[in-house]
């Protein structure tokens, strides 16, 4: 168990350090409306891109990602004057093994399983064990679900993430597909 503990405080650590290091040597700055934005992305042929959206619930943003691997992970670092106050992921996979979104001392996993696209989240803060999500949760995000109208999985931030207000946040996908 304490093995397993250390494993995931270096994973943080790795994710931030990591993190900021590819946001200063690998990464692509660009704008998502008029809020500027850094993103570095891991995984061979993967694009992340932000843009800012207006919809039913005021202004938002989408981060829209392509992986023809079907594997990957991005950090993004938001240089605007205030954190997103709503944020979506479209991501134009086959399937959704495993999806993380990562903060501060928080990690959210959402899965959804191959056979009867059942959807399964955690969440892990700090040194705590991982605590199965439930529906009523600050944590939970809502997810879409491919159809033949849209293709690709849309994942919601959690009211955690938008009320914490990262400046820094990273998150990462499998496609089991692949």
């Amino acid at each position: 168990m304490k093995g397993s503990r250390i494993m995931q405080q270096w994973s943080r650590r790795r994710l931030l350090v990591g993190g900021m290091g590819i946001l200063v040597t690998g990464c692509t700055h660009a704008w998502a409306g008029d809020v500027p934005y850094s993103v570095g992305v891991q995984g061979e042929g993967n694009r992340v891109a932000l843009a800012s959206s207006a919809g039913a619930a005021g202004e938002g943003y989408v981060v829209a990602v392509t992986s023809p691997r079907g594997i990957g992970q991005a950090t993004v670092a938001w240089w605007g004057s205030r954190a997103p106050q709503q944020l979506t992921f479209h991501l134009e996979l086959t399937g959704l093994e495993h999806f993380q979104l990562r903060w501060a001392d928080t990690n959210v996993t959402v899965s959804v399983n191959t056979s009867d696209q059942q959807v399964w989240q955690s969440v892990q803060k700090g040194e705590s064990g991982e605590e199965v999500l439930m529906a009523d949760s600050p944590f939970w995000t809502d997810i879409k679900l491919p159809t033949a109208e849209r293709g690709g999985y849309t994942v919601i931030a959690p009211f955690a993430f938008l009320s914490d207000g990262p400046r820094l946040w990273a998150f990462g996908w499998i496609d089991f597909y692949r």
